[in-house]
Parts: C-alpha cells; structure tokens; sequence
C-alpha cells in the first residue's frame, strides 16, 4: 500500500498540477494519503505517518469520517511520541543525567498539556518524575506548581476510581498521593518551611501510617519546629 500510495499520490499531484483546476474534490487523494498514514502508523514510522497527516490537514475536508479518521491518527501518533520522550527520559534519569531526563519531560509534558487522551495516572507519574530531576538540579521553586497539579489530578482521579468501585486504581492513586506528598515535604524542609513539610509528613502518614522514615522526619522537623 506504501509504494502503490506514492505512485497514486504522485500521478494525481502531476495532474492537477497539469490541469490546474481550483475547487478540487480532495476526498480521493486524502484517502490515499490517510491509508498510507495507517501504514506507516503500524510500521511505526511515526514521523513519515506525521507528513501525510500535515498533508492531509492542507486540503478542503468535508467529509465527517475522514476528520475522524485524522484525528484518530493523531491522537495515537501523540501518545506513541509521548511514550518515546518519557522512555528516554525514565533511561536517563536511571543514570543520573538529570538535566537531559528533564528536557525529555518537558517535550512530554507539552504534548500532552490542553490534551485528554494520555493516561491521567502515566500523566502524574512523567510529572512527578520530573519534579525529582528538578530536585537533583535543585531547582526547588519550579516544583510547587507541580505538586499542585499531581495533586488536583490524583484528587479527579481519586474520584473516578470510588465511583467506579475500582479498588487497584484507588490503590495505585494513593501511592502516588503518598509519594506526592513526601517530595513535596522534603522540597518544604529543604528551604525552611518546616510548618508546611511538617503538614504533608503527616498527610503521608495518613495514607501509610506505619512507614517509619517519615515518622522519623516528622519527629526531627517537630523538634526543630
């Protein structure tokens, strides 16, 4: 379908440069292309996929199918360009090469911002991972934005999951709360708001209540307070 695509494409781009007539119907030719960029889709050539659907996006589309088709196509070429940027930054934060993992989020993190397809808990977790390179490159300030938007997601999400009933998601979403919590806590001790860590310590110890690390920190920071 690839090269019999190109051939299409390429004799129906000679003829209308040949006949030059304005107001074409497109549906053929966007067909062509949005088959071939299924192809290229289940190859996993995601960036030659990308090209026929910019292609596709500078002609006339009328059709309601079509434009679902499109948008279909995109969402998954997003979410597997996500996955590429959060693989290489998960690999580079695993080596300590926290500036260069940080950027690798970033590029995530923007493609997924104003977005509703990627996974709110995989979304939280790129998140707080990111917050943990800022961290290592103690870049404390830039984290308490984020901290707050893990928390207002978990919080969604939290929510979705006892309407749901759904007891592995409530318990995944409460660790990643904890977690939460706990570097935010460290990130208030590290500059000096000890009243606020102290306040998040015990919010951990609300959801793991016999975790005897923050226990102990709870119990210094109460000393220094």
């Amino acid at each position: 379908m690839i090269k019999c695509g190109a051939k299409i494409i390429h004799v129906f781009t000679q003829f209308k440069e040949k006949i030059k007539i304005r107001n074409m119907n497109n549906t053929f030719e966007i067909k062509v292309l949005l088959r071939r960029a299924k192809c290229y889709e289940i190859q996993n050539e995601m960036s030659k996929a990308e090209k026929d659907i910019e292609s596709i996006e500078k002609l006339e589309i009328k059709n309601e199918l079509i434009l679902k088709d499109i948008k279909s196509i995109k969402d998954k070429l997003k979410i597997r360009v996500v996955e590429s940027y959060k693989q290489s930054a998960n690999d580079l934060l695993s080596k300590g090469e926290f500036a260069e993992a940080l950027n690798f989020y970033d590029k995530a993190v923007a493609l997924i911002k104003y977005s509703n397809i990627y996974n709110k808990i995989d979304l939280v977790k790129i998140l707080l991972n990111r917050t943990g390179c800022l961290i290592k490159l103690t870049q404390y300030d830039k984290t308490y934005d984020e901290f707050e938007k893990v928390l207002m997601i978990l919080s969604k999400q939290k929510a979705i999951a006892d309407i749901q009933s759904n007891i592995i998601m409530k318990n995944d979403l409460l660790n990643l709360e904890f977690l939460t919590y706990v570097k935010r806590a460290f990130v208030y001790s590290t500059n000096g708001r000890v009243e606020d860590a102290i306040k998040d310590y015990e919010s951990a110890l609300k959801i793991k209540p016999d975790d005897s690390k923050i226990k102990d920190n709870l119990a210094k920071l109460k000393i220094i307070k």
